[in-house]
C-alpha cells in the first residue's frame, strides 16, 4: 500500500513538472529571438543589442561578413582580425537595413582544433579504459 502512495505521489509530481516546464518553454516572452527571427525582420529590431557568433566569410577595413545559421550578415567593425581555426562572437546593435553595427567582438582562435584535441583525447582514454577493463554481465570487471 506505501509504495503504491509513493508512486503516484512521483507519477503527480512528475506530471506537474512536465506541465509546467512545457507551459514556460512554448510561451515566447521568456527567451530571445533567434538570429533567423532577427535576419528576416530587422526593422523590429532595429535598435536593440543582440549577440551573435559564427565564422567570419570575409573581410574589409570597414566591415565584414559572418555566417549566422547558413545566412551571411554584414557587420560593420573597423579593422576585424580574422580567428585562425575558430570563429568569431560580437554583441552588437540591429540597424534597421538587417546588418550589425559591432560594440564587441571576441574571436574564438582555434576553437575547431580544441574540438578535435578533445575528439582524439576522448579516442585515447576510452582505448586505455578498456585496455585494463572489460563488461562482463552488464558489470565492469578488471580484464585480467
Amino acid at each position: 500500500m506505501r509504495k503504491q502512495i509513493k508512486i503516484i505521489v512521483y507519477v503527480v509530481l512528475l506530471l506537474a513538472f512536465i506541465l509546467l516546464s512545457v507551459d514556460f518553454y512554448l510561451s515566447k516572452k521568456f527567451y530571445s529571438p533567434s538570429s533567423n527571427m532577427i535576419l528576416e525582420n530587422p526593422k523590429e529590431y532595429d535598435g536593440r543589442q543582440f549577440a551573435f557568433i559564427g565564422p567570419v566569410m570575409n573581410t574589409s577595413s570597414s566591415s565584414f561578413y559572418m555566417n549566422v545559421n547558413h545566412r551571411p550578415l554584414k557587420v560593420h567593425y573597423d579593422n576585424l582580425q580574422k580567428p585562425v581555426l575558430g570563429q568569431i562572437y560580437i554583441i552588437g546593435i540591429v540597424n534597421e537595413d538587417g546588418s550589425v553595427t559591432a560594440t564587441q567582438v571576441h574571436n574564438l582562435s582555434y576553437n575547431y582544433l580544441k574540438y578535435a584535441i578533445s575528439f582524439f583525447a576522448l579516442l585515447l582514454f576510452i582505448y586505455l579504459f578498456f585496455k585494463d577493463w572489460k563488461i562482463k554481465h552488464w558489470r565492469f570487471v578488471e580484464n585480467a
